[in-house]
């Protein structure tokens, strides 16, 4: 499949299924936790494909080393740290330190997939780009509540969280940018 850059359309149908969240009222929709579940040979591929994209994200520094977000030995406590470190130096130096925290709200349903991809592009070698493009292109999914299971919907934007490269996609690195000074 690498070398065909294809992935099979029943590898990008997601079933969602609905969990009534604790103490909840089942009649109200709002009540509900939708849970995508991806078909397994697709998360075992996505495992395999990410092995070989982490070594090219890391060595072409896609991803900035002070975002640490999804990445291996970059712990929430190592940023605290770099962030106190900053600090110390400004106030040594008697400069002002600005920092921005930014948390998007449902940042993995709201990716648009023609700037991902061009993004990919720009940045990663053609073969993984193409199977990258088929990954994200053409998903559908179901939902199945009870008994009951809608039609087949298009998915016209987003990245599946739960995918192993979903972590990955690289449209933040931009507004990372560290200004030396203001």
């Amino acid at each position: 499949m690498t070398k065909l850059q294809f992935i099979p359309p029943q590898w990008k149908v997601a079933q969602i299924i609905m969990l009534l969240k604790p103490g909840k009222q089942p009649e109200d929709p709002k009540s509900y936790r939708p849970i995508s579940l991806l078909p397994i040979p697709s998360k075992i591929y996505e495992s395999l494909l990410l092995l070989r994209i982490l070594p090219l994200v890391e060595q072409h520094k896609i991803i900035p080393d002070h975002q640490f977000g999804f990445r291996r030995k970059h712990a929430t406590v190592d940023q605290i740290h770099r962030l106190i470190n900053e600090i110390d130096k400004s106030f040594e130096s008697k400069e002002y330190c600005a920092s921005v925290f930014l948390d998007i709200s449902q940042a993995f349903d709201r990716v648009w997939h023609e700037g991902l991809l061009f993004k990919i592009k720009s940045s990663l070698p053609n073969y993984i780009c193409q199977i990258l493009e088929s990954f994200i292109q053409n998903r559908r999914f179901v939902v199945q509540h009870g008994e009951a299971l809608s039609r087949l919907c298009d998915i016209n934007a987003g990245v599946p969280q739960a995918a192993c490269w979903g972590h990955y996609s690289t449209l933040s690195t931009p507004l990372t940018y560290q200004p030396q000074t203001v």
